[in-house]
């Protein structure tokens, strides 16, 4: 035989579910995205396209792909020849849709002094990168151009 329900176990029954209910609107409102915006940097990611060299120095590949932070620009290459040959990243400033590289100098591994700089720009959906490179056996100048 079927036992009722007294009246006050339906009226538990229903507060719990209202109350259920409740906290899971609390933890669903507690999960929405913040009305802050966050920044996002415009030149990180894979971009293709072409380099352009004047001077000693030497075109790379078509492709760069940049990484950093939301205020950062990794920069990165390659100096020296053979044993001497060294990798370098430095961190540029962005400001908007530019950065920049302040005059840098170092060494390769055979002591050869280096100084990089470099800058870029974002116009549309088209990168520019200019890259200044000076060595003790010469200096020159690569533009990169690209899209992602």
């Amino acid at each position: 035989m079927k036992q009722k329900l007294a009246p006050i176990s339906k009226t538990k029954f229903v507060l719990s579910g209202i109350l259920t209910g409740l906290l899971c609107v609390v933890i669903i409102a507690s999960c929405t995205k913040s009305s802050s915006s966050t920044t996002v940097n415009p030149f990180l990611g894979t971009w293709n396209g072409s380099t352009t060299c004047t001077g000693s120095a030497t075109p790379t590949s078509g492709t760069v792909t940049l990484t950093g932070s939301t205020t950062t620009v990794n920069i990165t290459g390659n100096c020296g020849n053979g044993t001497c040959y060294k990798s370098y990243s430095y961190p540029a400033s962005v400001s908007g849709n530019s950065f920049s590289l302040a005059t840098t100098t170092f060494q390769d591994n055979c002591g050869a002094s280096y100084t990089i700089s470099s800058n870029g720009s974002i116009s549309g959906n088209t990168l520019t990168i200019v890259a200044y490179a000076a060595s003790p056996t010469g200096s020159g100048t690569c533009t990169f151009t690209g899209t992602k």
